[in-house]
């Protein structure tokens, strides 16, 4: 079987999706909502991962953590390991960015900035 036949849908539903977080996340940082744009620049790594993952003909691994994901990824396609880093730094956002109570700091543009610009890196790489 070719790579991406079985869910061929589905890839190019969740690289929509990605795609989608990115501008999602352009929007934000265009609007000065710092802490909306750390969270749908991890969303668009997250669905970006699992789109590849799924031309890769894998399920989708129920989590949100960048890491766990980009591991499978790896295993397909060893480029992925230089992500791990960027991947890292998007991942605390997905929590922290949305519950005041579980970390009240600040976001601020620099980390919106430095957010969009690795989504962006990650989502053409994958693409």
């Amino acid at each position: 079987m070719k790579k991406g036949t079985l869910y061929k849908k589905d890839v190019q539903e969740w690289t929509n999706r990605a795609k989608d977080d990115v501008r999602w996340a352009e929007y934000n940082y265009a609007g000065k909502f710092w802490p909306q744009t750390c969270f749908a620049c991890q969303q668009a790594v997250e669905k970006i991962f699992k789109a590849y993952l799924l031309f890769q003909n894998q399920g989708i691994p129920r989590t949100h953590k960048l890491l766990s994901l980009l591991e499978k990824c790896v295993v397909f396609e060893n480029r992925f390991k230089s992500w791990s880093k960027p991947a890292s730094s998007l991942d605390k956002y997905y929590i922290r960015t949305r519950y005041p109570d579980v970390s009240p700091s600040e976001f601020s543009q620099e980390q919106a900035a430095d957010a969009l610009k690795i989504a962006k890196e990650i989502t053409t790489f994958t693409m």
